[in-house]
């Protein structure tokens, strides 16, 4: 009896063994090597320019770091930068081993069945001549594959409607096609399905939503991120994905037991400025890209930005604030009088006066001097001060965590502001809607915000500029209550007399670190 159950121990030891062998065989551990290539097309010099791939993989990358990715980021690569960014990846592949993952953002086409991805400077006027001047999806699989990778995962963000002139296509092709040959243990996703059209600015953020989500196994997040852009499109864009993963894959860990590895970042002081309370949000500087190649013509063209840290009001200046600085209220009382509503018609040298008297009140140093078109700032000062039109939209895309929204925090605009359609034709209290990546409230409608910088063309330094030397008008940012959809996006420009007043114009503060 004794043999017979030594015997059945034996067997169920040797079962439980192959159990979690089979079960280590399906699932990728999270801890495991990861490595990622990520490219962001925006700027073509030959083709329409995108507006977001630039920003989305910008923010992608920040994402896939914080889950322990190896990350190269490439922005607006040129043919030779985007073949010579493969074949490093591929090296890299073949040294880390582990999994794999490719993500591009930007305009791409197929042509006889294999698709290609295009370069900045790609010049492309037909189909003979694709094949030698972008990237075939082909060679980023095969790559992947002969690296000898675990698991591999490619997103494509690119299927917008061909971009060749009409008259040089052979065929009326849209979006992408089914990959040919799919290696094992691989998926590939696009935007939309095969043969279908994505939109700019739906997919990718739609997708980092849900990225860094702990215990969401790949597929499930891939089905959430369908489901999503299909709502948001009213069903006229439906993901693909083409699966033939033999491994589970959990990004962010398995949850709370087995949270996703971060990269080891060296601690970093940050000194909140005297008297800033919480109602600041501090910025961390960097680069990005500012104004967009689809909108106005004073939005043009899309170019670098890089700036210094700063801090920026959590809100747009209150009534009571103004009033406790400058004892009156100059809001419009037919569109919201409250304690807690933005206040309004004001002009930019009045919200100057505020600032400087509020530094004044604090036992700061104003930043403003002179009067009239001959007000100077001394950035250097440690008062408050209007932002720069740079800092605003830099803060009201999110930073470096932007997620490269139309709008400050959402593609959709009423969850994060009031507008036209949604305002009732008045003005609401500040923080009514979610924040965005930073937790900036009320950065896209509710009141336009005026910023410190003349009106003029984008020539100034792409390092923390001040804008136009001089001019008749200011700018101010970020729509309002009585604005459409189009005159809210984060790239819009208004502009006004330093002394013009409306009842939709307001503002918010912003000091150096």
């Amino acid at each position: 009896m004794n043999m017979v159950v030594n015997e059945m121990n034996k067997i169920l030891q040797c079962i439980t063994l192959c159990a979690i062998l089979f079960s280590a065989s399906i699932s990728l551990d999270s801890q495991e090597n990861k490595t990622a290539l990520v490219i962001g097309n925006s700027n073509y010099r030959h083709f329409s320019s995108l507006d977001q791939p630039y920003g989305e993989a910008t923010a992608m990358a920040a994402a896939l770091r914080r889950l322990g990715f190896d990350v190269t980021l490439l922005l607006n690569g040129s043919q030779i930068q985007m073949d010579d960014a493969l074949i490093d990846f591929e090296e890299k592949l073949h040294r880390r081993g582990g999994l794999a993952l490719f993500h591009y953002g930007g305009h791409g086409l197929q042509v006889d069945g294999s698709n290609y991805l295009i370069p900045v400077d790609a010049n492309i006027p037909d189909e003979r001549r694709v094949r030698s001047r972008a990237l075939d999806v082909d060679e980023v699989i095969g790559a992947m594959d002969a690296s000898g990778t675990k698991t591999n995962i490619v997103i494509l963000d690119a299927c917008r409607d061909n971009p060749l002139p009409a008259s040089s296509r052979s065929t009326n092709s849209r979006g992408l096609a089914v990959v040919g040959r799919q290696p094992p243990d691989s998926i590939i996703v696009y935007a939309a399905a095969a043969g279908s059209t994505a939109s700019d600015g739906l997919f990718t953020p739609t997708l980092l939503k849900y990225l860094e989500t702990p215990g969401l196994e790949f597929s499930d997040l891939l089905r959430k991120v369908r489901t999503d852009v299909r709502q948001a499109s009213g069903g006229a864009q439906r993901t693909g994905d083409y699966n033939q993963l033999e491994s589970e894959i959990f990004l962010a860990g398995r949850g709370s037991g087995s949270p996703a590895p971060v990269a080891a970042v060296p601690a970093v002081r940050v000194q909140r400025p005297d008297n800033a309370g919480e109602n600041m949000i501090f910025v961390p500087g960097g680069t990005f890209q500012m104004g967009s190649n689809s909108g106005d013509n004073d939005e043009k063209p899309i170019h670098s930005v890089t700036l210094s840290d700063f801090w920026m009001g959590k809100y747009e200046v209150t009534q009571g604030e103004w009033e406790s600085v400058m004892d009156s209220n100059p809001s419009a009382s037919s569109k919201g009088i409250g304690n807690n509503y933005p206040v309004n018609q004001v002009s930019w040298e009045d919200a100057v006066e505020y600032c400087n008297a509020l530094s004044r009140r604090e036992g700061l140093t104003p930043c403003y001097s002179g009067s009239g078109n001959s007000i100077r700032c001394n950035f250097n000062a440690e008062g408050y001060r209007l932002p720069t039109e740079a800092e605003w939209e830099y803060a009201a895309r999110g930073g470096q965590q932007s997620r490269g929204y139309t709008y400050s925090g959402s593609n959709n605009l009423s969850s994060v502001g009031w507008h036209s359609e949604n305002s009732g034709s008045k003005n609401h209290p500040v923080g009514g809607k979610q924040s965005n990546e930073l937790g900036l409230y009320d950065m896209n409608g509710k009141v336009w915000e005026w910023c410190w910088d003349w009106y003029g063309g984008y020539t100034s330094s792409f390092r923390d500029p001040y804008g136009a030397s001089s001019g008749s008008l200011r700018i101010y940012r970020g729509g309002s209550w009585y604005s459409n959809l189009s005159s809210s996006r984060a790239a819009v420009r208004g502009r006004s007399t330093p002394t013009g007043r409306t009842n939709g114009l307001g503002f918010r503060v912003a000091r150096r670190l």
